[in-house]
């Protein structure tokens, strides 16, 4: 946790921490950033994979890549 979220959130100490809730599409871009390259490679072999349909729901261009 930042400061500035300790300071919003001083149940912190109590729960030790929060929840915090992220828009859906920067949730996935926090997701396959922390993924390495095997995790990464793993979702684009699923069968049936469409970079289309992936962009539209999690906002992440695999094309880019």
């Amino acid at each position: 946790m930042t400061d500035e979220e300790k300071r919003e959130h001083p149940e912190y100490e109590t729960t030790g921490g929060y929840l915090k809730v992220l828009p859906f599409k920067e949730a996935c871009k926090l997701m396959w950033e922390n993924m390495d390259a095997d995790q990464r490679q793993s979702v684009l072999e699923l069968p049936n994979f469409d970079t289309d349909v992936y962009y539209d729901i999690t906002g992440i261009d695999v094309r880019k890549m």
